[in-house]
């Protein structure tokens, strides 16, 4: 029989071996080289292992987009790989000590005990390693499956001001001079000190930019406004306006939606019927729309209230769009008179008479009822 020291000499190399090869080394990750790279870097790679990215994943009940991480899984699959790789080799490794054993026992019925033992040791030990996924399996499937991490992505938020301009990072080729470049969408202001008054930049060659004033096409000429309670401001009006609509007098918003599908935003200035039209006879108070509040009514199915909004109805689901802002894509209220809807929505489908509508808001309270699309033409 072989001495205890003997015995620990030899397997301490073999374990510290195969500690070092599974837990230690895969897990040292180099630093991310860029902001945006989520992928691991491992300082020894595992054979036959290739993470995959990130990918999107829906959205969860809050509206917020989803990024499925799936390399975790990977990785932990791959070490179980890897380790029954090592496992065989060192079951290999004893096979053979317990058969030179059995030779150079001599007859001696201690030492031929002992190398069986080996032998046996060293079979039961792979037996087992190469059984461990259909025993996991067998005692919950679930143990053997590696779902992808859904993790909730961080929306940006810009830092702007009220004139909606906001220090913008370097950006090689765009708008600009001397390495102060805008992003698109965005000119470099002539007025830091004003426009980006209090705001703090992050890197030094940040740019105080603000958003570049399209002029509007179709209805949303800057000479439609002329005359009208825009007249002072047309430009900044006609900006507006084809943000809203594009210039399309005849559109109903694809956005604004009911549980429902009705759409309760409409024309050039995207006139909120259910809260906006009630000086409007052919829209008789809410356009035939009805309102839930912040009970769900019962087109709105499983869907719950996710904050409270009595006057146009809570919000029922979230979305963001392509310009990353998150917005309510189905609020609590529902078809209720087609025809008080078909003839409200005609009329304000009429360019001046949406035009007329988005005036009296303008005067009872400024940009505010269009203040994402104020804010991308120079402030409210």
């Amino acid at each position: 029989m072989l001495p205890q020291k003997i015995k620990i000499l030899l397997y301490l190399p073999l374990a510290l071996l195969f500690i070092a090869n599974i837990f230690i080394l895969p897990c040292i990750v180099q630093p991310a080289q860029a902001v945006n790279d989520t992928m691991p870097k491992l300082q020894i790679p595992i054979p036959n292992v290739k993470f995959s990215v990130p990918t999107d994943c829906g959205t969860d009940n809050s509206g917020n987009n989803l990024s499925c991480v799936a390399w975790i899984g990977e990785y932990i699959a791959g070490i179980y790989q890897y380790a029954i790789g090592i496992v065989g080799i060192l079951a290999a490794v004893v096979l053979m000590i317990g058969g030179v054993m059995w030779i150079v026992a001599g007859g001696s019925a201690t030492m031929i005990g002992e190398a069986k033992a080996w032998i046996g040791a060293s079979l039961t030990g792979l037996v087992i390693a190469l059984c461990s996924y259909l025993i996991l399996y067998t005692v919950n499937p679930a143990l053997t499956i590696f779902n992808p991490l859904k993790i909730a992505q961080v929306e940006k938020i810009e830092t702007a001001s009220a004139s909606g301009c906001s220090y913008h990072p370097y950006v090689a080729g765009a708008e600009g001079t001397e390495g102060q470049e805008c992003i698109t969408g965005y000119t470099k202001s002539t007025n830091p000190d004003t426009d980006c008054q209090g705001q703090t930049k992050t890197n030094a060659t940040d740019t105080c930019c603000c958003p570049t004033i399209t002029a509007g096409t179709g209805g949303c000429i800057a000479s439609n406004f002329t005359g009208t309670c825009f007249a002072s401001d047309s430009t900044k009006a006609s900006c507006i306006c084809q943000k809203e609509s594009s210039g399309n007098a005849a559109i109903s918003s694809g956005t604004d939606l009911c549980v429902d599908g009705t759409s309760w935003s409409i024309g050039l200035w995207q006139i909120n019927i259910i809260d906006s039209a009630g000086g409007i006879s052919q829209c008789n108070g809410r356009g035939g729309i009805q309102v839930g509040g912040n009970t769900p009514l019962p087109q709105a199915g499983s869907l719950t209230c996710l904050d409270s909004n009595n006057t146009i109805g809570c919000c029922l689901e979230r979305k963001t769009g392509s310009n990353g802002i998150n917005y309510c894509s189905k609020r609590n209220c529902a078809l209720q008179d087609s025809t008080t809807y078909n003839a409200c929505t005609s009329y304000l489908k009429i360019a001046a008479n949406n035009i007329a509508a988005a005036c009296q808001l303008y005067t009872a309270r400024g940009w505010a009822p269009w203040s994402n699309s104020a804010s991308l033409c120079g402030g409210q």
